[in-house]
């Protein structure tokens, strides 16, 4: 009967031990959320949409960029074949 009484002691020590750390979890996870919504609302409207604009150019500019380069590599490449097989030039679809 004692064993009992000390197994079930134990298995409330526990759960009281299990409440308060999902107790303190949550208050730490509320106050980092606090935080975030602070840090969020400091930064002023103005701020945030020039952010973006830079970083919607930066995405344009990486897009226009690579279209170059792969511009570039075509032009080179229609010239080492014209170079190596003296290809006539028409408007065919071989020449393109």
């Amino acid at each position: 009967m004692l064993h009992f009484q000390i197994a079930s002691e134990k298995l409330l020590t526990t759960r009281a031990r299990f409440e308060i750390e999902r107790k303190l979890r949550d208050a730490k996870r509320r106050e980092q959320r606090v935080k975030q919504k602070i840090q969020l609302r400091s930064v002023s409207a103005s701020e945030r949409s020039l952010d973006r604009r830079k970083t919607v150019e930066k995405k344009a500019l990486g897009k226009k960029m690579s279209a170059l380069e792969d511009l570039k590599a075509r032009r080179e490449r229609k010239q080492g074949a014209s170079t190596l097989y003296k290809v006539h030039l028409c408007y065919c679809s071989y020449c393109r």
